[in-house]
């Protein structure tokens, strides 16, 4: 990671946190234009790998997944060796891309049937006790405009990750184990 990335995270206030997470949700509401700060905070996230992301990181999505329920309720999905009891994790819209994560068909594929996961959640509430964002909506609306605020190049790399942001309430998730497969299918 960037040494000032880091630095812009380690030193960022609850003020900017919360300032970062309104504009994104009003970026995404209401077509309000991006600041430089949520810009840098999203490219940040998508290109530092897990191991690497802040608290401050997770202090932003917590912040946005409380005031943001998206209108869509698509299917999403997780591969990960052993279930964590992080709040907040990243999934996919693409079985094939969890797969690719999967480890050789290892450890867990967890599904979030949005539909049924935000049945109870009440669009006047004001804050959300589940929600999720997509992230690769974010950065495509970002792109694809007159005056970007992403380069194509860099959409058209991270389009294939499909990345949502949830917070996760484990007891709502499915839970499934991969298969391990069989290299003599091949």
């Amino acid at each position: 990671m960037r040494n000032e990335a880091k630095e812009f995270l380690y030193r960022i206030g609850s003020k900017n946190k919360r300032k970062i997470a309104e504009n994104i949700v009003a970026f995404m509401t209401e077509d309000i234009p991006l600041l430089q700060e949520s810009v840098s905070f999203i490219c940040n996230w998508v290109m530092t790998d897990g191991a690497e992301k802040t608290k401050a990181y997770y202090d932003v999505w917590d912040l946005v997944l409380k005031i943001y329920l998206p209108p869509e309720r698509p299917v999403l999905f997780r591969s990960c060796q052993r279930l964590s009891n992080r709040e907040i994790q990243s999934f996919t819209g693409r079985i094939y891309t969890a797969e690719r994560f999967s480890e050789n068909h290892t450890g867990h594929l967890l599904i979030c049937d949005t539909e049924e996961y935000l049945q109870f959640e009440d669009e006047n509430a004001i804050e959300h006790e589940r929600s999720f964002f997509p992230l690769s909506e974010c950065i495509k609306k970002g792109t694809y405009r007159p005056t970007p605020y992403f380069r194509e190049s860099f959409y058209e790399e991270y389009k294939k990750e499909d990345e949502y942001i949830v917070r996760v309430k484990r007891n709502w998730l499915y839970d499934l184990k991969w298969n391990k497969r069989n290299r003599d299918c091949y």
